[in-house]
């Protein structure tokens, strides 16, 4: 498995949401933002082939399920406007369900990668932006959520354009739990409108930024004190 090219796909995946998804708000269409993600995973699948093949089953049982994830959350996206609130919710839902389940065969079959991790958290990632760019389209929430569906991106990009390395961080337990309850909140508008759910939304959305401010300053704090000693490892941000 070849690391770095799964780093440089990264950052180019990054680039490529960002601004697929500034074309898809311009023109009104999120097919413009489900269509390009779709082939960069397809890339990078294609990239990490070999490594792949000589998983048992091939690809890995873990990745087989992020792989119905990510194809469940582009179909979801391409047809939205035609599907009932109720149904997006368990769609959706569905697609949580799925994280957590993936993530045991990956222990129970002792299939943990680099591949899987990046594989994971970037479909989560997508899972995010497509969900949050859904809730605006629809007019369920403001436009400030299309920021929140796109911060794994910034971040990325915020990184290689001020040049920082990366150093691995100490595992905070409270970053799972912030990301499921983001998963959580950006579900309920789907089944209700009321203050309580959209109070709940602002909250896990401010807790998520909240999350990765504290890796963006434990970041540019290790590269000031270490610099020569960074890792090519990207942080996970919110595990």
């Amino acid at each position: 498995m070849n690391t770095k090219k799964i780093l440089n796909w990264n950052v180019s995946h990054a680039i490529l949401m960002l601004f697929a998804s500034a074309s898809s708000l311009l023109f009104n269409n999120i097919l413009i933002l489900t269509l390009p993600a779709f082939v960069s995973f397809i890339i990078l699948i294609v990239q990490n082939f070999q490594y792949l093949k000589n998983l048992h089953p091939f690809g890995g049982r873990a990745n087989h399920l992020t792989f119905f994830r990510l194809v469940l959350i582009s179909v979801t996206a391409i047809g939205y406007s035609t599907i009932s609130y109720h149904t997006l919710f368990v769609l959706f839902g569905t697609n949580i369900i799925l994280d957590v389940v993936d993530g045991k065969l990956a222990r129970q079959y002792n299939q943990q990668s680099f591949f899987g991790q990046y594989f994971d958290m970037e479909t989560d990632a997508f899972f995010i932006a497509i969900v949050c760019h859904v809730l605006y389209l629809t007019g369920l929430v403001g436009g400030w959520i299309i920021i929140i569906g796109l911060l794994r991106y910034i971040n990325v990009f915020a990184y290689v354009l001020l040049n920082i390395q990366h150093y691995p961080e100490p595992k905070r337990k409270y970053a799972s739990y912030i990301a499921g309850l983001l998963f959580l909140a950006v579900l309920l508008p789907f089944l209700s409108q009321q203050k309580i759910i959209s109070w709940f939304l602002i909250s896990a959305s401010i807790a998520v930024c909240m999350s990765f401010a504290i890796s963006f300053k434990y970041q540019l704090t290790a590269n000031a004190k270490h610099p020569e000693k960074a890792s090519t490892k990207q942080p996970t941000d919110i595990e």
